[in-house]
């Protein structure tokens, strides 16, 4: 009996240290592509919503609008 749970212990840490390696891993790989920058022109901008009140924008939204359209006037210009 006791010989089966050192041995589930030991496959449980074996698998826990597992996923922490793939854990740093993958944190490590998206630490190094968010370094990677393509400043490439565009034909659209995403805006994303932040809500209306009867068809008319909120301040909020208003303003990530305007950004998004300086941005592609910039570019073109």
């Amino acid at each position: 009996m006791i010989y089966i749970r050192r041995r589930i212990i030991k496959y449980l840490c074996i698998a826990l240290s597992l996923m922490f390696l793939c854990f740093i891993y993958t944190a490590y790989e998206i630490r190094l592509y968010s370094k990677i920058y393509y400043d490439t022109p565009s034909d659209v901008a995403i805006v994303l919503g932040a809500g209306t009140s009867g068809g008319k924008l909120s301040n909020v939204y208003k303003e990530r609008v305007l950004h998004a359209i300086n941005l592609l006037k910039k570019q073109q210009g």
